[in-house]
């Protein structure tokens, strides 16, 4: 374990009372990832969701450099009303930082959410390479080669390890949408931040045979969503038309008139009092993707729907091997310490590769 403390780690020492299991990821002299750690001076954050982003505020304060993409940029200064700071350094694809310290900081697409990025450093005296994930899907993303690896472990297990396509999922969102609202039926749909996105920007186009939603149909949302959409709407071709502010006296008012509608919802939140009038479809939430494929109901009222933001478990281990790393280390804590250990043994097995778990909760 000391040679993954002198250049990467996923110290311990220094746990939030509120979120003790969302830890900072040191990297070389001077970097921290997705958190604050005292003394690290630059900050990197991987996207924009709170489990990564928790500490953002803190780092403006305390940091040099924080450095992240526009679209993520965009989203917390629309979300979470970040301010302008002089420290804030956004870096495209393509682009490369500097620290002082001598470590070149380089993002790449990470195919998670809009604006997600994978994190590599060089570390410019002996050329070292230490890449951080972040959330990623793989395949289609490009994979930089790396000596350390520091892996997210969400999908570590063969549970995990479904199989399914996002664009044709994303059509029958689509598609299953639109044949409820010519039915005169709204429809919830219960998604993370930025997969909403997605599939608003996805329900704006047209299906195969034509069809569209009509544009008098609203979407809406809470404010935070709503937010987040003008935040990322330039990610997409497709234009998304205006998210109202979700109420329970609008929605009410939308169905005494007779008037279907979609209202999108984040997973965690309530199911609206509303969701017995019409489908509710959830999606990424559910491990019966694996003996039930991506697009499955078990009333004709409830849909479940895999958009894999995450890798499968295959493509978990794929990803490792793309790296090719001599050493793993397994982020244990935004998983769970089962799932995280279990990753950490098919690579030790499977991949013949070094791995340790830091999962912070023991």
């Amino acid at each position: 374990m000391s040679e993954s403390t002198e250049l990467a780690n996923i110290p311990c020492d220094i746990l939030s009372p509120k979120y003790p299991k969302w830890q900072g990821i040191t990297i070389g002299n001077s970097i921290v990832c997705d958190g604050y750690y005292e003394g690290k001076t630059t900050a990197v954050f991987s996207h924009f969701h709170k489990d990564h982003t928790h500490n953002f505020a803190r780092t403006l304060t305390r940091c040099h450099n924080v450095i992240l993409s526009k679209i993520t940029y965009d989203a917390l200064r629309m979300v979470d009303s970040i301010p302008e700071r002089g420290t804030i350094k956004i870096l495209s694809e393509g682009e490369s930082f500097r620290t002082e310290l001598g470590e070149k900081i380089e993002l790449f697409d990470a195919n998670h959410v809009p604006g997600s990025r994978q994190v590599l450093v060089t570390m410019e005296d002996h050329g070292e390479r230490i890449l951080y994930s972040g959330d990623f899907c793989y395949p289609d993303i490009i994979v930089p080669k790396a000596d350390i690896l520091i892996l997210e472990s969400e999908h570590g297990e063969d549970v995990y390890d479904f199989s399914t396509d996002k664009s044709s999922v994303l059509r029958r969102i689509c598609e299953h949408t639109i044949s409820q609202i010519e039915k005169g039926h709204s429809v919830e749909i219960k998604a993370h931040p930025g997969t909403m996105q997605n599939i608003m920007a996805e329900l704006e186009s047209e299906t195969s045979d034509g069809m569209v939603i009509p544009e008098k149909v609203p979407f809406l949302a809470d404010e935070a969503s709503v937010n987040l959409t003008k935040a990322v709407k330039d990610e997409y071709n497709q234009e998304i038309r205006k998210i109202e502010v979700a109420s329970n006296g609008r929605l009410n008012e939308l169905y005494s008139d007779g008037n279907p509608y979609v209202l999108f919802s984040r997973h965690g939140a309530n199911t609206s009092p509303q969701s017995e009038r019409g489908t509710v479809i959830h999606v990424d939430a559910n491990k019966g993707f694996k003996t039930r494929g991506p697009w499955f109901t078990n009333d004709e009222h409830v849909y479940f729907a895999c958009l894999a933001s995450h890798s499968s478990f295959t493509n978990v281990m794929e990803y490792v091997k793309a790296v090719g790393p001599r050493l793993v280390i397994v982020d244990g804590t935004r998983a769970s310490p089962e799932t995280a250990n279990s990753l950490k043994h098919k690579i030790q097995n499977d991949l013949k590769i070094q791995a340790v778990v830091k999962d912070c909760q023991r």
